[in-house]
């Protein structure tokens, strides 16, 4: 019920209002264990709006006349029966307030309280959280510690970058998502997959996923010092939804969430997309229907960034879309909670390691992944779940390579906003061209090529590196849309001795995991790059030793085919095949 102080509890209220011409939304939730009616609504707004015409819950108006700025309360004039004013147990339902002129979007010039029969009450009140509806100010320090901040300064921000992701949706009403950084609306479309429709303001996230890697890619707020805390805080957006409340799908709903994205490529100016989930492999990957059309959509352009997955740290545990050699497939480093000290940083034991059953080395880089800061809405999913990770306002603690992937996709906007010329080949090389590979004090590498692909990524590296021809050497992607050719990578595997290997006999690994190694304590193990002796391997050549990927009628693994020279998709309808966002993770 409400406190003596004001304070309101029994009804969960939305951390944002959505705005839309004339109207103001804002999402309720009667959270006990009884129904309870709405007797009574105290609104505060701008005098820009003019006067409030109208109140509706969901579909019914239950309050219709003219009261005038800046305040009012509605306890009478009902315009329908209490009936319509009630919640269920655990029902959610939207409040729309509709006014005499276009809606300012300043959310400090609104209140409002709703109060109940039963006694519980749900308060909007940002100027009552410091002058922000977010909570306090917050630093997510993975801009910094990656470069981006740097970035920032010099006005690379993603500007005329679009970024598309599949995933759960986009919190579209989310201070820091629903604006860029100069607090233009930058939403341009929100395509819901599994019903295969175009949504407008009723655009949710039920789980909270999509959500927290949109804001690491691209949030616009700022830290207290005044640092963003996105990667690419003025690219636009475009949301896909193709994973549920429960953050499962199906291969349906993703394939048809990557046709509307290449189809709309033009239209909306789309040149990175995110896919931040994962299914297990059940063939080689060119017979895999998500990933042929993952190949496709890097063959019409579009830099593809895919998630190792969550199913680490065994060998062979990539999952799809992130075993298609063509994409750029990124893992999750953790610094440990010293964000200012590189020093201490792992790479996450939950990080999905190499070869692919191709033999083909993923993945191809490294970010920060662990206990990233981002936004979910208290009343997701995945915020119910783990209400200890949320902070009661805006910002949620999540782990993983869906993050990591995040980040990733917002340093591939800024690169293209300097150079909006290259290919998706281009940026590959540039990334993983100026990545940090993690040496121990001896200069050795402290994680194989199959942990840690490249090394960790350096958006400023990045951004100052000339690389080029560095990625995807010896492939065909033209032959393997047409279906002539398929291609294996250099990764071998010793029966004998239990290891793997590349061609020529260098980087065994037997599979196990070290997280603990001994950098020299006097500089940093990721920056001091390059463990190869002062040469760059990855610049004009195939990284691996010169060895290139040959055709598939050769088989790596000497005869042991994990699909018993079959293909599991002939002859059944892929489409109900499940796939799904990465699994929970504790944060680390």
């Amino acid at each position: 019920g409400a406190g003596d102080d004001g304070s309101c509890s029994g009804l969960l209220g939305a951390d944002q209002l959505e705005f839309r011409g004339r109207q103001v939304s804002w999402q309720i939730e009667n959270a006990g264990s009884a129904p309870a009616t709405i007797d009574s609504i105290s609104i505060s707004w701008s005098q820009a709006n003019r006067q409030l015409k109208r109140i509706d819950l969901d579909r019914q108006v239950i309050f219709r006349g003219s009261r005038h700025a800046p305040s009012t309360t509605v306890d009478d004039e009902w315009k329908k029966p209490a009936r319509h004013r009630r919640l269920g147990p655990g029902e959610r339902k939207t409040l729309r307030f509709t006014f005499g002129d276009v809606a300012g979007r300043n959310l400090i010039a609104y209140a409002i309280r709703v109060e109940t029969d039963r006694g519980t009450c749900a308060l909007f009140d940002p100027s009552g959280l410091g002058g922000s509806n977010n909570g306090p100010e917050r630093d997510t320090f993975f801009p910094h510690q990656v470069g981006a901040d740097l970035l920032h300064q010099q006005g690379i921000d993603g500007s005329g970058v679009t970024i598309a992701l599949i995933d759960t949706g986009l919190w579209k009403g989310a201070a820091g998502l629903a604006a860029n950084a100069t607090g233009d609306e930058r939403i341009l479309v929100h395509y819901d997959a599994i019903e295969d429709r175009v949504e407008g303001t009723n655009a949710k996230d039920r789980n909270g996923h999509g959500t927290h890697v949109w804001s690491i890619a691209l949030s616009s707020l700022r830290s207290p010092e005044g640092n963003f805390n996105g990667i690419a805080p003025m690219a636009d957006i475009v949301s896909v939804k193709a994973f549920d409340e429960f953050g499962q799908g199906t291969y349906l709903s993703v394939l048809r969430g990557l046709q509307f994205v290449v189809d709309h490529m033009a239209a909306y100016g789309i040149r990175v997309l995110n896919l931040s989930f994962s299914a297990p492999p059940q063939s080689f990957y060119w017979d895999d229907p998500i990933n042929q059309a993952v190949m496709a959509a890097w063959h019409a352009g579009l830099v593809v960034v895919t998630s190792a997955g969550n199913t680490g740290p065994q060998p062979m545990s990539i999952g799809v879309p992130g075993n298609v050699p063509y994409v750029i497939t990124v893992g999750a480093v953790t610094d440990r909670f010293t964000p200012l000290d590189a020093a201490d940083d792992v790479l996450s034991i939950y990080s999905a390691a190499g070869p692919t059953a191709e033999a083909f080395v993923k993945p191809d880089l490294l970010a920060y992944g662990g206990h990233m800061l981002g936004i979910v809405a208290r009343n997701d999913h995945l915020a119910r779940e783990h209400p200890e990770y949320h902070d009661g306002f805006t910002f949620f603690v999540m782990s993983g390579t869906s993050q990591a992937a995040g980040l990733v996709s917002g340093v591939a906007a800024l690169l293209l906003q300097q150079e909006p010329w290259l290919t998706p080949d281009e940026v590959k090389c540039r990334l993983t061209a100026s990545a940090d590979p993690a040496v121990d004090g001896d200069g050795n590498l402290a994680y194989t090529p199959y942990q840690q692909g490249n090394g960790l990524i350096d958006a400023a590296g990045a951004l100052a590196s000339t690389a080029s021809g560095c990625a995807n050497l010896g492939l065909d992607l033209a032959q393997e849309l047409a279906g002539t050719a398929h291609f294996v990578g250099p990764v071998r595997y010793d029966d004998a001795v239990g290891e793997f290997f590349l061609e020529g006999g260098d980087y065994p690994w037997d599979g196990t995991l070290v997280q603990e190694f001994n950098p020299d304590p006097d500089r940093n193990p990721w920056l001091d790059r390059n463990p190869w002796l002062d040469r760059n391997p990855w610049l004009d050549r195939n990284p691996w030793l010169d060895s290139e990927p040959f055709a598939a009628d050769r088989n790596p693994w000497l005869d042991r085919n994990p699909w018993l020279d079959r293909n599991p998709w002939l002859d059944r309808d892929p489409g109900l095949d499940a796939a799904a966002i990465n699994l929970w993770v504790e944060e680390d």
